[in-house]
């Protein structure tokens, strides 16, 4: 119909997942500029793959990785001085601990690596798993099944160890 439209999802899920890490490792909501500042990490990235030469010469690439690191800066001393009991992000567990041998540029470069190996990680997964899915409409509907059944179990109260009982989803996933 008129009203189809193409959506590449592979951004989409690269889009959502940015907020999903951001809330699970920074414990922050992160916004279009953010966004914006790593997807440009992540194309330069690329890019120096195919160069013969290791640093980037895009002033562009430069202010938005000062731009990205202070972020994560900033949200490494909130938590360090704002420590909240409550808070279940990765950034909270290990500043809670405060037993970290790690300097601030080396926590944050592991904070930035994470978000870097994970998000486009798992885009590239779950965005495979649905293409995959809409080519094989039995593996989604046996897919689906699953699923509402472990809903129909468990509801929302359910752990990750439960998530593991979910063989066919881990077998869609792997495959």
């Amino acid at each position: 119909s008129s009203s189809d439209k193409n959506i590449d999802i592979f951004d989409e899920m690269t889009h959502l997942l940015f907020r999903i890490f951001g809330l699970t490792i920074l414990g922050a909501e992160m916004d279009a500029d953010l966004f914006s500042y790593y997807m440009n990490l992540l194309t330069e990235i690329d890019s120096r793959l195919k160069q013969p030469f290791p640093l980037s010469l895009s002033p562009k690439f430069w202010s938005d990785r000062r731009k990205w690191f202070q972020f994560i800066d900033n949200r490494i001393r909130d938590r360090q001085s704002h420590n909240d009991e409550e808070a279940i992000d990765l950034l909270a567990y290990i500043t809670s601990r405060n037993s970290s041998e790690l300097s601030m540029e080396q926590l944050r470069d592991e904070l930035s690596t994470s978000f870097t190996a994970g998000t486009r990680n798992v885009a590239i997964v779950v965005a495979s798993v649905l293409y995959l899915c809409s080519r094989y409409p039995q593996t989604e509907q046996k897919l689906q099944l699953e699923i509402q059944e472990f809903l129909s179990k468990h509801g929302n109260n359910f752990d990750l160890a439960d998530i593991n009982k979910l063989s066919y989803l881990d077998k869609v996933i792997k495959e």
